[in-house]
C-alpha cells in the first residue's frame, strides 16, 4: 500500500441551494514525492509502526 497519495478533484455541479460540489478527477500513487529525500525514512517509519497498530488492533479484536 503507497505511504504517499494525492488526489485531485475538480467542481462539480452545484446543489439545489447553491453549494459547492467537488469531483474526483485523479489520484496519483507511485509519482509522487512532495517531501525532501531526508524524509523517506521517518515516513517509512511511520508506515510500518501503523501496519504494525493495525494488525495488532485486528489481532486482538479476532481474538475477543
Amino acid at each position: 500500500m503507497p505511504a504517499l497519495w494525492d488526489a485531485d478533484f475538480l467542481y462539480g455541479p452545484k446543489t439545489a441551494d447553491g453549494r459547492d460540489t467537488y469531483v474526483l478527477c485523479e489520484i496519483n500513487i507511485s509519482a509522487v514525492s512532495p517531501y525532501p529525500d531526508s524524509a523517506a525514512v521517518p515516513v517509512a517509519e511511520a508506515l510500518i509502526a501503523g501496519a504494525q497498530a493495525m494488525r495488532a488492533t485486528k489481532g486482538a479484536a479476532a481474538h475477543a
